[in-house]
């Protein structure tokens, strides 16, 4: 009962026929040493495990846990560190979810947002309850929406109330110092159609009670990601990416280098 129809089938019923009596209780003693010893084709013994084969798990496939049909695809998705069957998964058009049973049920937590476009999602590492959730898609293809800002809860998900960044529309990444919860970076990608002067990299050190953009080139090169190093914080990596939709369903993106893009 614990593992799919297909393992089993697969890996060891169609194999071997069901031994014809129970299996022999843990406590019993092993066989005597004048019986002969099993034949080559027979299931191994408790004291004998069979060894892990990879021709065991090759028919195991993948399957939908939901949540159902979240406006076409998803765009991220954070585990809790300590409960790993708490998920919080964005989507592009959707909203965010929420699940404390490993898939089992979901539960929409992005009732109160101003948008249903999820672009990143990051649990403080040093204190889990604290979540940031930034809003707009950063993929430039033929049917988007944009964000409005960033989201916080102080409850592991539960409730967000937004702190800010409204006007970064598209944002690539959020990254959460690893010790300090109120130190964030935002990747802000900004508008997909045309210039916007609230792109690059934004700082808060008090948990998003005021930002500081701490990166930026121009307005048309924005930030598709940003990574703190985990053992040195002070040594920050940004990724500038220069693209801008047309006005039709192209499906890639008009402009899509250019000459400030690249690594910081």
């Amino acid at each position: 009962g614990c593992f799919p129809a297909a393992f089993c089938s697969a890996a060891l019923c169609a194999q071997e026929p069901a031994p014809a009596t129970a299996p022999a209780p843990l406590e019993q003693a092993a066989p005597a040493a004048q019986e002969p010893p099993p034949a080559a084709s027979a299931r191994p013994t408790l004291a004998e495990p069979a060894a892990f084969r990879a021709d065991m798990v090759q028919q195991l496939a993948w399957r939908n846990l939901g949540p159902v049909n979240p406006m076409g695809r998803l765009t991220d998705v954070a585990v809790h560190p300590s409960r790993p069957r708490t998920w919080l998964v964005g989507s592009a058009g959707g909203g965010l979810w929420r699940t404390d049973n490993a898939g089992t049920t979901w539960q929409n937590v992005a009732a109160g947002f101003g948008t249903v476009s999820i672009g990143a999602i990051a649990i403080a590492p040093s204190n889990p309850e604290i979540v940031y959730v930034a809003t707009g898609e950063e993929n430039a293809r033929n049917s988007v929406q944009w964000g409005d800002g960033v989201y916080k809860s102080t409850d592991g998900g539960q409730t967000f109330a937004h702190i800010g960044l409204r006007e970064t529309f598209q944002i690539g990444h959020v990254e959460v110092h690893p010790t300090d919860p109120d130190t964030v970076y935002v990747a802000a990608l900004g508008r997909l159609w045309g210039g916007n002067e609230e792109r690059g990299v934004y700082q808060t050190r008090d948990g998003g009670k005021s930002w500081q953009r701490v990166l930026y080139v121009d307005d048309r090169t924005g930030c598709i990601d940003v990574r703190v190093h985990a053992k040195d914080p002070n040594t920050v990596f940004a990724c500038l990416y220069e693209r801008r939709r047309d006005g039709f369903d192209g499906n890639d993106p008009a402009v899509r280098f250019g000459a400030a893009s690249g690594l910081y």
